[in-house]
């Protein structure tokens, strides 16, 4: 069975030959991404400032993505003058038609990048954003549409190219729950994300919706309003019982051990265990769950529990080691 149809067939619950997997080398899931003229990229830049295509000037002393040192938007009461970049700028999709012909077997997510909170956060600044959205709603709601519409362009751009599923991330989830907590979601975000699915769904591609964190208090709005993959960071810091009893079979999850929780410790027993419970709980002969061993994932943790990991994703979706 070719890698695409695999995944489409995990996703949809239609019996994949076996689970499907995102990985280094060998993998059934490419994702690719549309490029920040200016060069940003959320890892590995030069370390110091550097200002991306939407002025927000970042800091960084690492490979992580660093912080916002100087915030685009500094007044939310005047953010109906701050300019949006173009989404169809010739030299953001310079390379993707050919980066897409080199995957034609995959199955290709296109990262449509930062939804709602996230991009948020990178014009305002994090806490300017939480307090923003109690003071300031009807600003915050008004760039949040601007917002929405750039990512729909995005989407029609990565739609016409080919891709299968749209990717949005938007890291909402606490170590309890969403940041904002789920009223202020509910009333700020989920009609939002539900315009922003049913575009997708309407090109006949997948949903697919990552946050880190713990989600739990606004899953079932996700599965409401149109989220068909679940990309999550830490399954296990939700519970992955739960996660089995309250979603599965509805929803596919595609995930990993936790960085955190398991893979920092770098121990190959946990990480099989781990492993092994994902599949246990989370998947089925009719699909439902994509396995993740690959470096945008597991940057951050050791090397040695990045070849654990690799090695028991290659082992749980039936694939000889590389």
């Amino acid at each position: 069975m070719a890698s695409r149809e695999r995944v489409r067939k995990a996703i949809e619950f239609d019996t994949p030959d076996r689970i499907p997997m995102f990985a280094t080398g060998e993998t059934d899931v490419v994702r690719l991404s549309y490029v920040d003229p200016t060069g940003w990229t959320p890892r590995f830049r030069p370390t110091g400032d550097f200002r991306d295509e939407w002025g927000t000037v970042w800091h960084t002393v690492d490979d992580t993505m660093g912080h916002v040192r100087h915030p685009a938007i500094t007044d939310i009461t005047r953010a109906g003058e701050y300019v949006l970049p173009d989404p169809h700028l010739p030299a953001r999709w310079a390379q993707f038609d050919e980066q897409i012909r080199q995957h034609a077997d995959r199955y290709v997510v296109g990262n449509a990048q930062y939804l709602c909170y996230d991009r948020l956060a990178f014009l305002l600044g994090t806490a300017e954003t939480l307090e923003a959205l109690l003071l300031h709603p009807a600003e915050v709601q008004e760039l949040m549409d601007r917002i929405v519409a750039f990512e729909l362009e995005i989407v029609d751009e990565l739609a016409q190219r080919g891709v299968h599923g749209i990717r949005f991330w938007d890291d909402v989830g606490g170590s309890t729950g969403t940041v904002m907590g789920p009223a202020t979601w509910r009333a700020m975000f989920k009609e939002r994300y539900a315009r922003a699915f049913a575009h997708i769904r309407g090109k006949g591609l997948h949903v697919h919706w990552h946050s880190c964190g713990n989600c739990l208090d606004i899953m079932e709005d996700l599965v409401e309003v149109g989220a068909e993959v679940f990309s999550i960071g830490e399954p296990f810091m939700m519970g992955v019982a739960e996660l089995a009893g309250r979603f599965g079979q509805r929803v596919c999850f595609e995930c990993s051990p936790d960085n955190r929780l398991i893979l920092s410790r770098a121990n190959r027993d946990e990480i099989n265990a781990a492993v092994d419970d994902l599949v246990w709980r989370l998947s089925s002969a009719a699909g439902g769950l994509i396995l993740i061993a690959a470096p945008d994932n597991f940057d951050c943790v050791p090397t040695e529990a990045q070849e654990m990991a690799m090695a028991a994703v290659r082992r749980a979706a039936g694939v000889a080691p590389g």
